[in-house]
């Protein structure tokens, strides 16, 4: 059996030759949406009470018919044995009434050049209500901005480290090909407010009516999906429901705000507007190709594919007006957060965090050290006796069990950072060796910390590992250097915590 493909609406679908009838599927008017058979889930677009029904087949059309509740409402035959139909558009009236909710029964048969028949046959019931297609859902639980571009008011949402454009523009370009999404005169409503309009990528680079915004990147663009929960994280930028994707709409949360709306890409008509979301970036691939990101409504899956320059897709533009790392941790965003929207790690050093400034960033599982705002002390002993502890480890993460070995120790260091409460925390411990390094390198020589201007020695948990062991190791804060000495001379000291 050959195999014919039918347009419902806009998508395509192929349809296999059976005789059961589906179960009936209600959604609300006026997108009565079906699944036609087990290949795909489909939608038509009921305007007047009618529904455009498209079909295509490879081998060459013959005919067609179809009936609604057994009375034959339209068929076609080739009229001359020399033509060769591979296309053709039909009216189905189904007389749906929203005040009346009723069930249909459509039957499709259709033979090919070669005399074989395929047939489908469905139920649909309409159960009325109008959503408001010109209405797009953004997420009300988020704060949006908005922009005026042209004389319309576009809203924004800052997502991760960008203000993107909420919506896909509908804009003049400054030159290149443009054209409606969607076609105002085959459906007889004017839906560019909603999917925008299709741009050549020069016609995309050309915007520029919107200050400060611009046609993002690549790096721009995979950024926004780091944000959203990585490659599969395009639900959180599809907008909620079917009243502007067709089914399943897979996994459809909206919750970065995003709001993608499919407008497809440009074609000789457009079948994947509904279904398919184009986006270009600024990024080419070579003379003659660019970028772009596409979204489905089958899958949460987001897609960098390469387009043809000369193809028309939907434009989103972005603003990188970054935030400080201060005012997101200011917020309640985590370092690891920060780091996976694409700051570097220095970037976090010297900011405050839980109590103090950042200094260590563990890249293993997000967590590091914040060192306290100032100095515990000028002036104190490692300890007032020279007995040996056993503290003697030196590694990142070991300053703890140095400091629970001593701290008990009368007038030392390490108890006066275990008792001390700082901006709410109470976990203090005196660094180890590599700890204090850190703090210097990633403090004290880029100019954060509150460090005394002139040279001075911080002591660290860590007691000599050499000979003599009755003394502790020093790091010099003018020089970085490591020593050991008598553990009753008096230096710096300042804590540490670890946050998580």
């Amino acid at each position: 059996m050959k195999k014919l493909i039918i347009f419902v609406g806009f998508l395509t679908l192929i349809l296999s030759c059976r005789e059961e009838e589906q179960d009936s599927i209600e959604r609300p008017g006026p997108w009565v949406r079906y699944s036609l058979n087990t290949l795909a889930d489909t939608s038509t677009e009921k305007l007047n009470n009618s529904f455009t029904l498209w079909l295509l087949s490879s081998s060459g059309l013959k005919e067609y018919k179809i009936w609604v509740d057994d009375s034959l409402v339209n068929e076609w035959k080739v009229d001359g044995p020399d033509r060769d139909e591979r296309t053709s558009a039909c009216i189905v009236d189904v007389a749906f009434t929203p005040d009346s909710p009723e069930t249909k029964r459509i039957l499709v048969k259709v033979w090919d050049r070669a005399d074989l028949e395929t047939q489908d046959s469905l139920l649909v019931k309409y159960k009325g209500g109008d959503p408001d297609r010109r209405t797009i859902m953004y997420n009300p639980a988020l704060n949006y901005g908005s922009v005026d571009v042209q004389g319309d008011v576009y809203k924004t949402i800052r997502i991760g480290l960008l203000d993107w454009i909420a919506r896909n523009l509908a804009v003049t370009p400054q030159s290149g090909r443009y054209k409606s999404a969607f076609d105002a005169n085959l459906f007889g409503v004017n839906l560019d407010p909603v999917y925008g309009y299709l741009y050549s990528w020069d016609a995309a680079h050309s915007i520029n009516s919107i200050p400060g915004y611009q046609l993002p990147g690549k790096q721009q663009w995979q950024h926004l999906v780091n944000v959203a929960g990585g490659e599969f994280g395009g639900g959180a930028l599809k907008e909620k429901g079917f009243n502007h994707w067709w089914l399943p709409n897979q996994a459809a949360s909206n919750s970065t705000g995003f709001t993608a709306i499919p407008g497809g890409q440009d074609m000789e008509f457009n079948p994947t507007i509904l279904s398919r979301g184009y986006y270009w970036t600024s990024t080419e691939q070579g003379s003659d190709s660019a970028w772009a990101v596409m979204l489905s409504n089958e899958t949460a899956k987001i897609e960098f594919k390469v387009l043809p320059k000369s193809w028309l897709a939907t434009v989103r533009m972005a603003r990188d007006e970054k935030s400080s790392v201060q005012e997101l941790l200011n917020s309640g965003t985590k370092p690891i957060s920060i780091i996976s929207y694409g700051y570097p790690v220095d970037s976090l050093y010297g900011r405050t965090y839980q109590g103090g400034f950042i200094f260590y960033y563990n890249s293993w599982n997000g967590g590091g050290f914040v060192a306290a705002p100032s100095d515990q002390g000028s002036a104190v002993a490692w300890s007032s006796t020279n007995s040996i502890t056993g503290a003697n480890q030196t590694g990142m993460f070991t300053g703890i069990s140095n400091t629970q070995k001593i701290y008990s120790l009368p007038g030392s260091a390490a108890s006066l950072c275990y008792s001390t409460l700082i901006n709410g925390y109470q976990d203090w411990l005196l660094p180890s060796r590599d700890e204090l390094l850190a703090m210097y390198t990633n403090l004290k020589l880029k100019g954060y910390g509150n460090f005394p201007e002139f040279w001075c020695s911080y002591w660290t948990s860590t007691e000599n590992a050499g000979s003599p062991l009755n003394l502790a190791e020093t790091v010099h804060f003018g020089t970085g250097e490591v020593t050991a000495v008598g553990k009753s001379t008096l230096n710096y000291v300042r804590a540490v915590r670890v946050y998580n």
